[in-house]
C-alpha cells in the first residue's frame, strides 16, 4: 500500500483522483516550462498545446509514474496542488472538504512523506488565513466607502429636504407609483444633487424635473401647468399630477406647499383646506 492509499485509509476519505491527475499534470507541465525557460525557448514560439501533450506523454511513462509514487513527489503533487487552491476558488472549495480532515500522524505513513505533507498543510492552512482575512477586510473597507458615499453629509441633506422638499418627494411617489417598487431615497437624492438637478434651495426646475422622471422610470416624460385638471385625467394610467398651494395658517404664512391627491408628504398640508389653491403641476408619459 502506497503512501496514498495508507492516507485515504486512515482519513476515511477518497480523494479525487482526477484532482490528483490534474496537479500532477500541472506540476509536470510547469516543470517543463521551467526547463524551456531556462534553454532561452519563448513559449508562443512553441506548438499549440505543447506542454499539455509533453505533461501528458510524461504521465504514460512507466518511469515517470514510478517515480511519482515517491514520498516526496507526492508531497510535492499536494504542494502544488495547495498553491493552486489558493489562487482558484473551484479548486479551493474542492479540496477544502477533505484536506482539513487528513490525519497526517498515522504511523503508517513514510515520515518523510508525512513531513512533507505536514509542512504543506501548514502552509496551506496559514496562507489561506491571510488570503481569508484579506478578503474580508477588502469587503469591509468597500462596504464602510459605500456606507460613506450614501451618508456623509446626510444630516444636512435631510434637513433641507425637511424644509423645502415637498416638490421632489411627490416626484418620488410617481416614479415609485409608475415603477411598482420603492425608492431608494438616499440614493435618487444624492444623485440628483450630484447631477445639479436641485438647487441649494431644493428648487426644480421644468426641465430638470422631466430628466428625474425619465431616468428612474425609463419613460418618455411630457409636463405642463394647469389652473384646474382637465376633465376626466384622473383616469388615464399615463398622467399624475402635483396640487400646488398656499397655507394660510400663521405658522406657514405664504409657504407654498405641494401635494399629491392622495398623500402629503408633510404634516404641515394638512393646513392646505384653509389655504389658496395655486395650480396643478401634470406630467404624463408616452
Amino acid at each position: 500500500m502506497n503512501e496514498l492509499q495508507t492516507l485515504q485509509t486512515h482519513s476515511e476519505i477518497q480523494i479525487p483522483e482526477n484532482t490528483l491527475t490534474s496537479a500532477t499534470k500541472d506540476l509536470l507541465m510547469q516543470t517543463a516550462k521551467n526547463f524551456t525557460s531556462k534553454c532561452g525557448i519563448k513559449p508562443e514560439n512553441l506548438p499549440e498545446g505543447f506542454f499539455e501533450d509533453v505533461s501528458n506523454k510524461l504521465l504514460t511513462n512507466e518511469k515517470v509514474h514510478e517515480e511519482l509514487q515517491k514520498p516526496k513527489v507526492r508531497a510535492n503533487v499536494f504542494s502544488l496542488l495547495m498553491d493552486k487552491a489558493l489562487h482558484d476558488d473551484s479548486t479551493m472549495n474542492e479540496i477544502l472538504p477533505y484536506f482539513n480532515k487528513i490525519d497526517v500522524q498515522a504511523p503508517d505513513i513514510n515520515k518523510e512523506f508525512r513531513n512533507a505533507l505536514n509542512k504543506s498543510q501548514t502552509d496551506f492552512n496559514s496562507t489561506y488565513s491571510v488570503r481569508k482575512s484579506s478578503k474580508d477586510s477588502e469587503m469591509q473597507n468597500m462596504n464602510r466607502m459605500r456606507i460613506k458615499s450614501r451618508y456623509a453629509g446626510l444630516q444636512e441633506i435631510l434637513e433641507m429636504l425637511g424644509k423645502n422638499g415637498c416638490y421632489f418627494l411627490n416626484l418620488c411617489t410617481i416614479i415609485e407609483e409608475v415603477n411598482g417598487i420603492p425608492l431608494d431615497l438616499i440614493e435618487i437624492t444624492r444623485d440628483c444633487i450630484d447631477n445639479g438637478w436641485i438647487d441649494s434651495e431644493w428648487q426644480i426646475g421644468y426641465e430638470e424635473t422631466i430628466k428625474i422622471l425619465n431616468k428612474y422610470t425609463g419613460k418618455n416624460w411630457k409636463g405642463f401647468t394647469a389652473v384646474n385638471l382637465p376633465q376626466n385625467i384622473a383616469v388615464h394610467d399615463n398622467v399624475f399630477f402635483i396640487e400646488c398651494h398656499m397655507l394660510a395658517d400663521p405658522r406657514f404664512y405664504k409657504t407654498i406647499h405641494t401635494t399629491r391627491y392622495y398623500v402629503d408628504v408633510s404634516d404641515k398640508g394638512e393646513q392646505k383646506d384653509i389655504g389658496i389653491h395655486l395650480y396643478y403641476f401634470v406630467f404624463k408619459y408616452e
